[in-house]
């Protein structure tokens, strides 16, 4: 074998299909190995997971009004921390039950100072809304 940084490169290219090929066959028939695959899969899977930033509904976007930043959150982040769907929130935003949004990004999505995404998130929440009580976009 070449003392090279590309040695195992080399190789896979000369002998990859073969050892892909006898791995292939061994899986299928050798039930002992099959599971130590699996196991190591599923080892490898946690270990990509744990070290994922976890996800957060609460990205921050900054829009400028009259030269003052001004710190917001997409109407989906509002929707996700309120445990609703999109579609129920543009229902309650044109109903009057939830405030319309003060801002769009340059994409037209609805955006909330954090404020007053956090005072409706938490009036909600009080309120107990029953998921019955639930509207939706047609």
């Amino acid at each position: 074998m070449q003392n090279s940084k590309n040695a195992y490169r080399d190789w896979y290219a000369a002998h990859g299909l073969e050892h892909n090929l006898k791995r292939r066959e061994r899986y299928q028939t050798d039930p002992e190995y099959r599971e130590k695959v699996k196991s190591s899969n599923l080892l490898h899977k946690q270990k990509i997971v744990a070290n994922r930033p976890p996800k957060t509904p609460w990205r921050v976007i900054e829009v400028e009004d009259g030269g003052t930043r001004v710190r917001c959150v997409s109407l989906g982040a509002l929707a996700l921390a309120v445990g609703r769907t999109l579609q129920s929130l543009r229902a309650w935003e044109r109903t009057g039950k939830i405030p319309v949004a003060p801002y769009r990004s340059n994409r037209g999505d609805r955006l909330y100072p954090i404020a007053m995404a956090v005072e409706i998130a938490e009036s909600f929440h009080a309120q107990g809304e029953s998921a019955e009580s639930e509207e939706t976009e047609q």
